[in-house]
Order: structure tokens, then C-alpha cells, then sequence
């Protein structure tokens, strides 16, 4: 794509240079970076490159493609804000904060205005552009944190599951017979009845007198 943006900039058209600056609290509210990374008031990294090596890079770039993607689909009187954005980015982590560089540019027509008698694309990006772009990075990793937190949630639930078959198992040997409980466990087979037994009927049995 720097190709793409260096022809784009040769033949005329209006290349957008942003830097978008995240806060190092803001970085650890989404688990981007570890928790044991200290910071000032500001939101800054005590030490210089604190953040390098430890961020998770490729969940930052989907989310701010993410906010590119709709601040460009952002509608104006019917129109996407961008007909074809083009852009490229790197992400710094060398420094106290964590900053992405982006150059972006529209291959379409985008939004001219009239500029010393001549059609020229707007080369700036607007409040709702920057709210836009914002909204859709939270939304991307808020989005994740859901998943993240179900994902958490479901291997809970299997804990849960383990546990209470355990303490069911355990009160059922204290409130019954454990002969009566190993017998209706063992096959009508009584060929299988044997501890080194491999066959799947005798699992359950086996389970119990080990357990």
C-alpha cells in the first residue's frame, strides 16, 4: 500500500498524516499490556520502551482497521465519508506511550473543495472523523473483552461441572454403601470385572474405587 499512497500523492491527490496516541491505562483496561507495567499520572510509561516487546500488536492494528474502516463508511448527506481509503501505519512502542503513524489517502474522488480556482481533496480529518475513528477502535476491543470474558466464563462453567460431579460422587459414598455403589456401577458382564480392565463398561466402577 506505500506504493499505492506514493502514486496516489504523484498523481495529485491529498495525503492524510495522523498519529493516534493511546494511554498507558487505557492500554491496560483492554489487557493490551501488562498489568505490572508502572505509570505516571499522565498515563505514561515510567521508563522509556516500558511498552515494547509487551504490547499485543495485532489486537491494536485490528482495532484501529477497525475504526478506519468506519470513519471511511461514515455516512454525509448519503456519501461515505472516503469512496476507496488507502493507508498504512506502524506502531511505535519505542517511546513512554504507545503511538500508531498512519497515512491514509482517498483513490476515489473524496471530498473537494475549491482551493485557488481548483478541484482539490479536503486534506484534514474533522471532529466526527477523529469521534468516529475512536468510537470504533473502543467498540473493536470492547468486542474482544466480551469474548474473552465468555471464553473465561465457559471453562468456569466445566470447573463448576467437575466440582459438583465430585462432591455428588463424595456424598453419595458417605449416604449410601459404597459395595451398593461400585455394584450398580460395574457391567452385567461379569467376565469384565477386573481393575486392569480396558473395556469402556468398567470405567465408571474403576473411576469410583480410585476416586
Amino acid at each position: 500500500y506505500s506504493k499505492t499512497i506514493q502514486d496516489a500523492f504523484d498523481q495529485g491527490k491529498t495525503v492524510l498524516e495522523s498519529v493516534i496516541s493511546f494511554d498507558g491505562n487505557y492500554l491496560k483496561k483492554h489487557n493490551l499490556v501488562s498489568q505490572n507495567i508502572k505509570l505516571d499520572k499522565n498515563g505514561h510509561a515510567l521508563q522509556k520502551r516500558a511498552f515494547a516487546g509487551k504490547l499485543d500488536q495485532m489486537k491494536l492494528r485490528l482495532a484501529i482497521m477497525n475504526g478506519l474502516e468506519r470513519m471511511a463508511d461514515r455516512k454525509i448527506n448519503g456519501k461515505n465519508r472516503f469512496e476507496n481509503l488507502a493507508y498504512v501505519g506502524v506502531i511505535q512502542v519505542d517511546t513512554k506511550q504507545v503511538h500508531c503513524h498512519l497515512a491514509m489517502v482517498d483513490l476515489g474522488s473524496g471530498n473537494t473543495v475549491f482551493t485557488k480556482g481548483k478541484l482539490e481533496q479536503k486534506g484534514v480529518l474533522n471532529k466526527h472523523d477523529r469521534q468516529t475513528l475512536r468510537r470504533g477502535i473502543d467498540n473493536s476491543l470492547d468486542q474482544y473483552q466480551t469474548v474473552r470474558q465468555l471464553s473465561s466464563d465457559i471453562t468456569k462453567e466445566r470447573q463448576n461441572a467437575k466440582s459438583f460431579v465430585k462432591r455428588y460422587t463424595e456424598r453419595a459414598i458417605k449416604e449410601s454403601s459404597l459395595s451398593q455403589i461400585i455394584m450398580a456401577s460395574l457391567p452385567e458382564n461379569r467376565k469384565l470385572w477386573r481393575a486392569k480392565s480396558n473395556s469402556r463398561e468398567m470405567v465408571r466402577a474403576n473411576e469410583i474405587v480410585k476416586f
